[in-house]
């Protein structure tokens, strides 16, 4: 699939970028721990490296689920807390 889905994008978009900044300056004002904020920024560079074909407002609760299924099945990995706390909770994004 051509701008499919896939890890190796090294730049993550402006949008992409803009959102990760947010989500630390958030979780840093609500006094999460530093091991949380890394997961979550990873995590979530992660998802958008994934999708970085679409801009993070284009991203569906759908994809979402395709991504976690990826990483169970075709990864044979778990997928970490932050993606799944996301997605669970139908991934709204305010900016």
């Amino acid at each position: 699939m051509k701008g499919g889905n896939e890890f190796s994008r090294k730049v993550l978009s402006e949008d992409a970028m803009e959102w990760i900044s947010k989500l630390y300056s958030m979780m840093t004002v609500k006094d999460y721990g530093r091991g949380s904020i890394k997961s979550y920024v990873n995590e979530m560079t992660l998802l958008f490296k994934y999708y970085h074909h679409k801009d993070v407002d284009q991203i569906t609760q759908e994809d979402i689920e395709k991504y976690l299924l990826y990483q169970t099945i075709q990864l044979k990995t778990y997928c970490t807390k932050p993606v799944k706390h996301w997605a669970l909770d139908g991934f709204i994004v305010t900016t």
